[in-house]
């Protein structure tokens, strides 16, 4: 501001003065900081004013992509690096300039893992680039929700969700891993075998078989194969189902000695006469002689014999694992005994 001052002599000693104040006024406009959006975006730039611009007309340039431009405040949706120039005209006819810049990114596309199906047990690598930063977010959370990779062992079916964020850009996935149950596999019960017999297994719950060790089995890749270890053997299956998902399962086969068993010697009876016979064995078991005719109880070890006529008596022994084994002994009966 400036006074100005007028003084005025009008002779004899009249002296007269008078002030006029002249004040500039600039107007002030600040078009706002400069900003960064992704390609397709959009941001709000806002300018400010003071002194004679308010109250004044404000245009903004260029105009194509806001969606006002008479306004102090616009939405812009640039397509490409952007300079906005807002021009204010204050109320004495004065005008004033200031430009901001909206820069604009170009977007990407994150790469995923595809959705996939996998067995109970199993892990899979979740992996996603194309970003600087990642954030995952799935229920149950990820061990580090910021890592562009890493191996996840879902326990049920599981939705991944991946935001990926570059500059100014993002983008974002949804990844489904799928649980398949592993099969109910079944071995079959153990079996108790005796030395030198053979048993058969049966195998369930998958559609494809595969029995350890190969030991005395008559096939590895059928469900139910025949087996006849000479020892005890635990024998595991591996089955599949049509999911490809696979389950083990085990028997054990306990292999039992025969029992040994004899029956004695030969025995010579006069007619009329009775005879002990005694079958011996190292193993406890149930005893049966055959014929059972003429004996005093064919269910022991020692029964008392007396036929009337020649007979081959015939002994077997069974143990608690139905093993069995047999002998034989004769009693001869006649009126005179060979010497």
């Amino acid at each position: 501001s400036i006074d100005y001052v007028l003084s005025v002599n009008a002779g004899f000693s009249c002296l007269g003065t008078d002030t006029l104040k002249i004040t500039v006024s600039e107007p002030i406009v600040q078009a706002g900081i400069n900003d960064t959006i992704c390609a397709g975006d959009s941001t709000q730039i806002s300018a400010t004013v003071s002194g004679p611009a308010v109250g004044g007309s404000f245009i903004w340039s260029p105009s194509a992509t806001l969606d006002i431009d008479t306004n102090l405040s616009a939405m812009a949706g640039p397509n490409a690096t952007t300079d906005y120039i807002i021009e204010v005209t204050d109320t004495l006819g004065c005008t004033v300039t200031d430009t901001m810049t909206v820069v604009v990114e170009q977007g990407f596309t994150l790469t995923t893992s595809n959705d996939t199906t996998i067995c109970e047990n199993e892990c899979f690598n979740l992996f996603a680039t194309g970003a600087s930063t990642y954030a995952w977010i799935s229920e149950p959370s990820i061990g580090d929700t910021s890592l562009g990779s890493q191996i996840v062992c879902p326990v049920n079916s599981t939705t991944y969700n991946v935001y990926g964020y570059l500059g100014a850009c993002s983008d974002s996935a949804e990844i489904n891993v799928t649980i398949n149950s592993l099969p109910s596999v079944e071995a079959g019960p153990d079996v108790d075998l005796c030395s030198g017999d053979t048993t058969q297994f049966n195998a369930s719950g998958a559609i494809d078989y595969s029995w350890s060790p190969n030991v005395n089995i008559s096939s590895q890749i059928i469900s139910n194969p025949f087996a006849s270890p000479n020892d005890t053997t635990q024998y595991f299956v591996s089955g599949t189902d049509i999911n490809g998902c696979t389950n083990v399962d085990s028997l054990t086969v306990f292999t039992h000695d025969i029992p040994d068993i004899d029956a004695g010697e030969d025995i010579w009876l006069c007619p009329g006469d009775v005879g002990n016979l005694m079958a011996l064995s190292s193993f406890t078991g149930n005893y049966s002689w055959t014929p059972s005719t003429d004996l005093s109880d064919p269910n022991i070890s020692n029964p008392i014999a007396s036929p009337s006529d020649t007979v081959e008596y015939s002994v077997t022994i069974t143990d608690t694992f139905n093993c069995f084994n047999s002998d034989t002994v004769t009693v001869f009966v006649s009126p005179s005994v060979p010497t």
